[in-house]
């Protein structure tokens, strides 16, 4: 009797067993499928091999006007972050945003007045240095790879150079006027905002 109980229970657990394992091989199928839908870099993608744009290429002039044609407002809402000192990034790749006068104006004018102006015209530039991948931004196309693997069948010998990026680089993405949509994530931790260090899940 007792071995007759124990006996449904094996079975019982190996099909937890088997279906941990479907589950896990669903999961990583899934997981397969999304990175070749929205990173298709072992084959040609829609567009065609060499294509730089990505789902920009969906951004038809019929499209823009017609999201054009959604607003009502003409509200502008602004989500960029000023790029300043203290701006967010993440070590050790990225390096901290840093700024500082090159000239000044009034030390421009003695430089000036030294090579015999008169007219008192003094400039103020500034020097800066960061990652690109600080603060508010765009990733450009060739930001991620798979090993050797960039979008469009793109490659890193090829694609990446001593001073950026070959091919993919975000000069290639063209203005983007189109329907958006803004995923209000302040409240996951109770309050005005997410709290330090906290990320929310990719959707």
């Amino acid at each position: 009797m007792q071995q007759g109980a124990l006996f449904p229970m094996g079975r019982i657990g190996a099909q937890v067993v088997l279906l941990g394992r479907i589950r896990g091989q669903m999961e990583q199928l899934r997981a397969k499928a999304f990175i070749e839908n929205i990173f298709p870099i072992r084959r040609a993608n829609h567009v065609g091999a060499g294509d730089q744009l990505g789902a920009a290429n969906q951004l038809t002039p019929t499209r823009t006007l017609a999201a054009l044609a959604m607003a009502k407002s003409g509200q502008i809402l602004d989500i960029s972050h000023v790029i300043e000192n203290g701006a967010p990034f993440m070590g050790p790749n990225q390096t901290p945003y840093v700024i500082h006068s090159g000239a000044t104006a009034r030390n421009s004018m003695k430089i000036r007045a030294g090579l015999g102006a008169t007219n008192e015209v003094g400039a103020n530039l500034e020097r800066v240095g960061m990652t690109m991948h600080v603060d508010t931004h765009i990733d450009a196309l060739g930001h991620f790879s798979i090993g050797e693997h960039l979008y469009g069948g793109h490659n890193i010998d090829d694609s990446v150079g001593d001073f950026g990026l070959i091919d993919l680089g975000i000069e290639n993405i063209p203005p983007l006027i189109t329907r958006g949509l803004c995923l209000d994530l302040s409240g996951l931790d109770g309050g005005e905002h997410l709290a330090a260090g906290r990320s929310a899940p990719m959707i």
